[in-house]
């Protein structure tokens, strides 16, 4: 089966829209909380990779916080 692998940085961001597209392409989502050190480490070549970021924008550059 191919699987959308969402690599998740910080808990409140998630895929939205890439994981309703992927349901209607039947791809299985699987959800890597890397702020709590989960990863996948068998990837095929079926698989879509989906690495999110995370709230900041490009505002943030100088701002020390």
């Amino acid at each position: 089966m191919r699987r959308l692998i969402v690599y998740q940085n910080i808990e409140r961001e998630g895929p939205g829209l890439f994981q309703l597209i992927a349901k209607q392409y039947n791809y299985k989502i699987v959800t890597c909380r890397t702020y709590l050190d989960e990863f996948i480490n068998d990837l095929d070549y079926s698989d879509c990779v989906l690495i999110l970021g995370g709230p900041m924008g490009i505002k943030d550059i100088d701002n020390p916080i």
